[in-house]
């Protein structure tokens, strides 16, 4: 087993290694093109490590790439003789270009070979032990590999690359939401939208959302009105409207409700609750949709309130509650599971 594992050189190329910092090196605006692509451990050779690590701090800090400020930077560092020398650094500029994009996901490819290569060995040495948790191997040796995965997203960025980017923002008035492509778009805090924000375990869902929560309080986002797309007219143009706010007084980030009580549904939300989101994200006349009507609260208070009403419940007695409280307060109520079921009896 040793000798399949350590009988060969691991998977690299050096020579498109070398090809990529030369470009680097000669072409001002390369590090653009690969910076999300390429980060310093996935080059196989020591000395092209500690350069392209050099060449993205500058790209960091946008300050200007060719051989001179690279070399200055590792001579700072006391790394220029580790790296190879000026003269190695200059060589690499004398290397055959190619297309920088491609050969840097062939550089990605060669890493995630070592990468597996490297946990393949190290989860083969530890199912030997006999003390070893053979559940717990298996648990850290999927995380590792989905880890590798994660790599080739390509969206994975420095805290440093970040920093600059906000500080950037801030001084060119940007919309910081505009800084980075996270392949999460669309999201709307503000006018009355539906999101769904989805992935795999791990992947930061829930502190997006907190994020995002916590910066609407820190910057005091109050009732007022809201300009949003309207999608498009009859005509086939655009049109855009006004979502009004409805002021509460002085409220602050916690709102208290009392609970539900007197309901033969085991956990019914406030009317309140309900009452308070439907006239802050709609006007009058609008449709409310509940996807999981339970015993009907939301759409209750979207008759109250002058709203139009639609909702899903798969529970045939909680359709019953639900129909019992829309008539109390004059809604119309339709159950499309006492339809499907009339249509499959037959005539």
């Amino acid at each position: 087993m040793n000798d399949l594992i350590y009988g060969k050189i691991p998977p690299q190329a050096i020579n498109i290694e070398e090809s990529i910092l030369g470009i680097l090196l000669t072409q001002p605006n390369a590090m653009v093109q690969v910076s999300d692509i390429l980060k310093p451990e996935m080059f196989y050779k020591d000395a092209n490590i500690l350069i392209y690590t050099v060449i993205d701090e500058l790209h960091i800090k946008s300050y200007p790439i060719d051989i001179m400020t690279v070399s200055q930077e590792l001579r700072n560092k006391g790394k220029l003789e580790e790296a190879g020398g000026v003269f190695y650094i200059s060589e690499l500029t004398n290397s055959e270009y190619g297309n920088i994009v491609y050969n840097s996901k062939i550089i990605v490819q060669k890493w995630m070979q070592r990468e597996m290569i490297r946990i393949s060995h190290e989860t083969i040495k530890e199912a030997y032990e006999d003390i070893t948790d053979v559940f717990d191997l298996i648990d850290k040796t999927s995380l590792q590999i989905v880890s590798i995965s994660n790599r080739k997203q390509n969206n994975i960025k420095t805290v440093g690359y970040i920093k600059t980017k906000i500080s950037k923002s801030i001084l060119s008035g940007q919309p910081i939401s505009e800084c980075f492509s996270l392949g999460i778009s669309g999201l709307d805090f503000m006018s009355k939208t539906f999101n769904v924000v989805a992935g795999y375990q791990g992947t930061g869902k829930t502190a997006l959302m907190l994020t995002a929560c916590k910066n609407l309080a820190k910057n005091k986002v109050k009732s007022g009105s809201v300009k949003v797309n309207g999608g498009l007219d009859k005509t086939g143009k655009g049109k855009d409207r006004i979502v009004e706010r409805k002021p509460f007084g002085k409220r602050n980030n916690i709102w208290r409700f009392d609970t539900q009580k007197n309901s033969d549904h085991p956990a019914p939300f406030p009317e309140q609750l309900a009452n308070d989101h439907i006239i802050s994200w709609s006007n009058e006349n609008d449709l409310i949709y509940d996807p999981f009507m339970g015993s009907g609260t939301t759409a209750k208070m979207a008759i109250l309130n002058n709203r139009k009403y639609i909702g899903s419940e798969i529970s045939e007695d909680y359709c019953k509650i639900i129909e019992t409280r829309i008539k109390e307060c004059g809604g119309l109520f339709f159950n499309s599971f006492q339809t499907e079921l009339s249509n499959e009896a037959g005539p």
